[in-house]
């Protein structure tokens, strides 16, 4: 088994994939203009916190984030059919076992894949703001608190390695990964340190 401390982070890391996997759900339903019932929710959480995040975590291991990285091509080319992911996820396996295309990436510019990468990005980027934009509760509170969010966790990110060596592993893994503080600080600051008033009315009333 695995030392404490890194099934503690590891739990950590896989709580902030499950949330991750929460916005990939909703985020593939308003792309593709379809509903995500209370029951569909509920068993892909089922499945995915269990399986894919606690057991993992409780083995020191990391989880997997399903279709995360896909959302900008199924925005493009609106085609979300678990059938067809499958089939193009068995086609790229049976090409890692073909060394030649393997090689490909391996020889690949920096230049080429950083372009490519930018496409990619900036589309998931687009769609994420799109996704903000139409959603029911993103007003100017909550773009304050996403934004100092994303500004203080790059800020943290882009701190020298020599900083995090002088701290905790567990400190070091978290609040050096953006996409983990980034999550933390929005919570922290929209349901502990800022909450709106009608949390507040309902945390004293209960």
């Amino acid at each position: 088994m695995p030392t404490w401390d890194l099934v503690l982070i590891m739990l950590i890391v896989n709580l902030m994939a499950a949330m991750n996997f929460y916005g990939n759900l909703h985020g593939y339903a308003g792309v593709i203009k379809e509903n995500v019932t209370d029951s569909e929710e509920r068993r892909s959480f089922l499945l995915f916190g269990v399986i894919e995040t606690i057991l993992p975590g409780i083995l020191g291991t990391p989880a997997t984030v399903a279709y995360g990285e896909n959302l900008g091509i199924v925005q493009l080319t609106r085609v979300a059919a678990r059938s067809f992911v499958i089939v193009a996820a068995g086609i790229f396996v049976v090409l890692a076992f073909i060394g030649p295309f393997g090689a490909i990436m391996a020889v690949m510019p920096k230049e080429v894949a950083g372009a490519v990468l930018l496409g990619i990005a900036s589309t998931v980027i687009g769609t994420g703001a799109g996704i903000l934009n139409t959603a029911p509760a993103f007003g100017s509170r909550e773009q304050t608190l996403v934004g100092f969010s994303i500004f203080l966790s790059l800020g943290l990110h882009l701190l020298p390695h020599e900083t995090w060596q002088q701290t905790p592993r567990l400190v070091e893994t978290i609040f050096s990964n953006p996409v983990i503080s980034v999550i933390i600080f929005v919570l922290v600051f929209e349901k502990l340190i800022f909450p709106v008033r009608g949390e507040q009315s309902h945390g004293r009333i209960g």
